[in-house]
This record gives structure tokens, C-alpha cells and sequence, in this order.
């Protein structure tokens, strides 16, 4: 894979996922038109995921703005730990940004991300309704914009991280990829922070101002959707078990989802997961997806 030589003073690329939605229709990329941010040296990539190819894939307006654009897609629903790994092999950039479609953007933000520096991993608080949702600092939700120690431990959802070269030269010399590929939705957020933590890089991690985001555990959904969630989610949690926990944590959490399983059963609540899914991600280490 050649990688593509932005110039030297390219201070921030940024991808946009796009699934099954066109380019305009995108509040992400509605909200990047509409910022009144002096926009240079800043390189767009669009990637558009499926399921069909895009009616239009006319950027000119993201280019009007300043941001050099440029549209690839695939439309089998890639993993999106394998966009994320290709996008930051494809691009020699002193940071990373990383957006879904469906983030409503402001200046405040998009102002941070531009400041933020190569040796630092910026991320952002996360807004539903106007309630803060995100991210987790040792298990309690971050309100306002700080600094981390080394010893502190993050979580987050991967839309909004500015990841600074430093950060991705780092983790790829412990991991060989900066996401981990055995997944393919849930878990490659997770999973990226459970190596920023192991690493001990709490310190070079600040936390910055954010925005509206859509959080599909927060909204009611057809049931269909909510079934593919449920098998995603054991899969998650399954290959996190085998790959990230030890056995004695792996036990205790089967135990507790088994648990609350036989509850929800027989109180005839709906399931959050699929435990026979999470038993079979565990036993064979792969996601289901992995030989299609």
C-alpha cells in the first residue's frame, strides 16, 4: 500500500465514514462547509462505506472551503479498524482526525483539533440532547475539557480523536497497527484505548472541547437493528475477553453477562447481547465477519 506524500506543512487530515448516505447529506460534512475557521493545508478524505456507491461525489464545496478533498469508496462495509489503519498509512500528516457522518460540528472543536499537537491524542467530550455522555477518565465521566497523568484510564468513542503522528509512532511500534483489525465495529474504539492505556500514555492525552453526537445505545431502534447490535456487541466482549483480560477478569465478566442473561430471561427483558455469539467469539478468537 503506497502511502500518499501530503506536503510537510499538512498539519491535520481528516477522514469522514461515510454509511449509506450521500456526501451532503452528512451533518459532519454539512457542519465542515458551514465553519468560518481559515481552512489550509487541511486534506479531506471521504470514505464512503457502503452499502451502494454514491449518486455524487462532487467535493467542490468541502474545496471552496479550503480542504483538499478526495473521495474513495468500498461498499462491503469494511471493518472500520481496517479504514482507520489504511487512512493513517495513506496520508503523512503531523495529526489524524477521525469523524462517522452523523456529528454535528462547531468552530470551538474544530479550532482545538487545529491546535492540537503531534505528540498528543485529542478527546473530545461527547454531547447527546445536551447532556454530556463521554469520554470515561477511571470510570466517571469527563465534564470539562483537562490534562491526564500516565497512571489515569480513558475510554471514548473513536469519532472526534485527533491522533498526533508521535501517538501513531508509538503504539505501532508495540502493536505493529494502531487499531486493532481482529474487530470490526464494537471494540475498535475500546481496544485502541486499552493500548493507549497499557502504554501509559495518559500524559500526552487532553481532553478537549466537543459536540453533538448520535450514540445508538441511547436511541430505540428497529428490532432487526437491534439484533445485529446484539451479535456485534458478543463479539466485541468475546474477542476483548480473550485478547485484552486476563482469565481470571475474562471468568468474572462471562459470569456477570451470564448472570444478567438468566435474569433478563426470566424477567423477560430484552437481551443487551447474545451470549452464545460472545461464547463463540471467545473459543474461536476471530469475528464472524473475518472469512467474508
Amino acid at each position: 500500500m503506497e502511502k500518499t506524500q501530503a506536503p510537510p506543512h499538512t498539519k491535520l487530515t481528516i477522514l469522514v465514514v461515510l454509511y449509506n448516505i450521500e456526501i451532503l447529506e452528512s451533518e459532519t460534512v454539512k457542519s465542515l462547509i458551514l465553519t468560518s475557521l481559515g481552512i489550509q493545508s487541511v486534506k479531506l478524505l471521504i470514505w464512503n462505506n457502503g452499502p451502494d456507491y454514491l449518486k455524487v461525489s462532487d467535493v467542490e464545496p468541502l474545496k471552496k472551503v479550503g480542504f483538499d478533498a478526495e473521495v474513495i469508496e468500498t461498499i462491503g462495509n469494511e471493518s472500520l479498524a481496517v479504514i482507520y489503519n489504511h487512512f493513517i498509512h495513506r496520508y503523512s500528516s503531523e495529526n489524524y482526525l477521525i469523524l462517522d457522518h452523523d456529528t454535528v460540528l462547531n468552530d470551538i472543536y474544530l479550532a482545538e483539533t487545529l491546535s492540537s499537537k503531534s505528540s498528543e491524542l485529542s478527546v473530545p467530550t461527547i454531547r447527546m440532547n445536551g447532556n454530556i455522555e463521554g469520554p470515561y477518565l477511571n470510570k466517571s465521566i469527563i465534564k470539562f475539557p483537562q490534562r491526564l497523568s500516565t497512571s489515569d484510564h480513558i475510554m471514548a468513542i473513536g469519532s472526534g480523536l485527533v491522533i498526533g503522528r508521535e501517538i501513531v509512532q508509538e503504539i505501532k511500534a508495540s502493536y505493529s497497527s494502531v487499531f486493532d483489525e481482529r474487530f470490526y465495529l464494537y471494540g475498535v474504539d475500546s481496544t485502541f484505548f486499552h493500548r493507549v492505556n497499557k502504554l501509559k500514555l495518559g500524559n500526552r492525552v487532553k481532553v478537549i472541547s466537543g459536540f453533538e453526537h448520535f450514540l445508538s445505545r441511547l436511541e430505540s431502534e428497529p428490532e432487526k437493528l437491534k439484533a445485529f447490535r446484539r451479535k456485534e456487541r458478543a463479539y466485541d466482549s468475546g474477542l476483548q475477553f480473550k485478547y485484552y483480560y486476563s482469565f481470571l477478569r475474562s471468568y468474572y465478566l462471562f459470569s456477570r453477562l451470564l448472570l444478567d442473561c438468566i435474569i433478563n430471561k426470566v424477567l423477560g427483558r430484552s437481551q443487551s447481547i447474545n451470549y452464545l455469539d460472545l461464547m463463540a467469539a471467545f473459543y474461536n478468537g476471530v469475528h464472524y465477519r473475518k472469512d467474508h
